[in-house]
């Protein structure tokens, strides 16, 4: 998983075991990137997956990435964000893992912290603090 630029902007999806839907949900919303919690969520190993849709909304080519993750108070280091370069004003789906986390009631208090940066130049852009904790859809 990470970024790779070789890479075209469909990741290919892991072996599915579908535990549960989940609420689409946005947790970042603002002038250049969107980030919804789309579902489904899935075991992937010891871990839990969240299918998440990307949205850049700005003018330049973007990737991201996920660091400083904890869930319920205990750092998750293997978290990550399986993206690939996004275009300037494109969509892609991609997918959030999270180690730690062996079932989804356990994404409780999902802190952490999702950066952006230029595909370009690899600079970072921005920060977003994010929270989330599991709900099932109904």
């Amino acid at each position: 998983m990470g970024r790779n630029s070789n890479t075209p902007n469909t990741p290919s999806p892991p072996p599915l075991n579908i535990v549960a839907p989940v609420s689409s949900r946005t947790i970042i919303d603002n002038d250049h990137v969107k980030v919804i919690l789309t579902g489904p969520t899935f075991k992937q190993g010891n871990g839990t997956v969240f299918e998440i849709s990307i949205e850049n909304k700005s003018d330049e080519a973007i990737w991201l990435t996920i660091r400083d993750v904890s869930i319920n108070g205990k750092k998750d280091p293997h978290a990550e964000i399986d993206t690939f370069s996004l275009a300037a004003h494109s969509t892609v789906d991609a997918y959030l893992y999270f180690e730690t986390a062996s079932k989804l009631t356990d994404l409780i208090n999902v802190r952490g912290t999702l950066e952006v940066y230029d595909a370009r130049t690899d600079s970072r852009i921005r920060s977003y603090q994010i929270s989330y904790t599991y709900e099932v859809a109904v």
